[in-house]
């Protein structure tokens, strides 16, 4: 019974240690061991391979095993706390806090800067070639990168204004690594914004011709519509109302977008959620559109094809459910880029790795 517990206790360490090398295996191809190899002059230690992919896991093990090797650096004179600030990596960021403070480390990290003197709050700055984070568009790719340096600015506020040996300070690393994604999501934004303006606007002509013609028609003697006392009558009579008010304000809110100053700190949350709202109000717009025309056709339709009339209702629906299901990526993105103080990185592909 020992021995069977042992043999199988063996195979099980051994299957992991398997596992841990092809991930390991995996982990440097990803991240081009070689082109580092070239171009830093050195292999990277897999503490930093696992730090820079945010593999939390393997970190974990290696500082359990090897306390040591909190202390190794890179050709760049790094620490791991610089490769997971540079790599934009959450979770493994907060991870070493806790695990430097409580191993007195903190300050000494946190206070070492690379081989051109750039502090972590620099490197913070910079526009990483890697993309932790499955992020689409430009304009939340540039909301994700200010939060990050927000946050890290948070952290370490007496870094800002330190200077490297290019005379830079964090501030213009961040301006100038930024230059073309700030202005690649303001292009975004401004074609987004003048589309869904269009749309919005034509949606508040039909909405205000809609709210003022009754089916059926009105009494000449007291201006009444004949067909108020209808059920279907007061669903007809508040859509119009509600469509108008949603794409009057989608409209406002679009143009309040096109009329800002656009300016780095204004993607951390202002413009996103001004888009996150107008996309709302223009999405129940169209939905509000639908309903009224859906309850003024059944007045004409109600003594007539009565068996398919809800049929044809269902039909309607079908453009608001595409429009919606079309839409919900970049929605769900904004809800979630919109809503969060500190960026998440996406461990996918780490997830990927370790399968």
């Amino acid at each position: 019974m020992t021995k069977n517990h042992n043999s199988q206790h063996k195979d099980l360490m051994l299957q992991n240690s398997q596992k841990l090398d092809r991930l390991l295996t995996r982990l440097c191809k990803r991240s081009g061991c070689d082109e580092e190899e070239e171009h830093e002059g050195g292999n990277e230690s897999v503490l930093f391979i696992a730090a820079k992919n945010g593999v939390l896991e393997i970190l974990e093990k290696i500082l359990k095993d090897k306390p040591g090797a909190i202390h190794e650096t890179n050709s760049l004179d790094q620490n791991v706390l610089h490769v997971t600030v540079e790599n934009r990596q959450p979770r493994v960021f907060e991870h070493l806090e806790k695990y430097l403070k409580e191993k007195e480390l903190w300050e000494s990290h946190v206070a070492r800067a690379d081989k051109d003197d750039n502090t972590i709050l620099h490197l913070a700055a910079k526009l990483s070639r890697y993309k932790p984070r499955h992020i689409a568009g430009s304009a939340l790719q540039m909301q994700w990168e200010v939060k990050w340096f927000l946050f890290m600015k948070k952290k370490m506020p007496h870094m800002q204004f330190l200077q490297n040996k290019s005379r830079k300070t964090p501030q213009d690393i961040f301006v100038r690594d930024h230059e073309d994604l700030l202005e690649q999501g303001i292009g975004w934004l401004k074609s987004t914004s003048e589309s869904c303006s269009v749309v919005a606007a034509l949606i508040a002509g039909v909405a205000f011709a809609t709210a003022t013609t009754f089916p059926g028609g009105t009494q000449e003697e007291t201006g009444k519509p004949y067909l108020e006392r209808h059920p279907a009558f007061n669903l007809f009579a508040f859509t119009p109302l509600w469509a108008l008010f949603c794409s009057i304000t989608s409209l406002i809110t679009f143009l309040s977008i096109l009329t800002s100053r656009q300016q780095p700190q204004d993607f951390r949350k202002d413009l996103p959620s001004k888009l996150l709202v107008g996309l709302s109000y223009l999405f129940m717009s169209i939905a509000s559109v639908l309903a009224s025309f859906s309850s003024a056709f059944f007045f004409l339709l109600r003594d007539h094809l009565q068996q398919v009339v809800f049929s044809l209702y269902a039909v309607a629906i079908l453009p608001i459910a595409y429009f919606g299901v079309a839409q919900s990526p970049l929605y769900m993105d904004l809800m979630r880029a919109t809503f969060r103080n500190i960026p998440q990185s996406s461990n996918r592909e780490s997830e990927k790795l370790i399968l």
